[in-house]
């Protein structure tokens, strides 16, 4: 299984609407593993 995101840049947990980085993972054997990363900034 794999899941998408999206944190500040200490990591905490934003909503869709914030700016930040969207980071991937995936769970592999029980363990979640980072496996990429973007930022993702809002445009008005």
């Amino acid at each position: 299984m794999k899941i998408a995101v999206l944190t500040d840049k200490e990591g905490n947990t934003l909503s869709f609407y914030e700016s930040g980085f969207v980071k991937l993972f995936s769970n592999d054997k029980g363990t979640w593993n980072f496996l990429n990363g973007l930022r993702k900034s809002l445009s008005r």
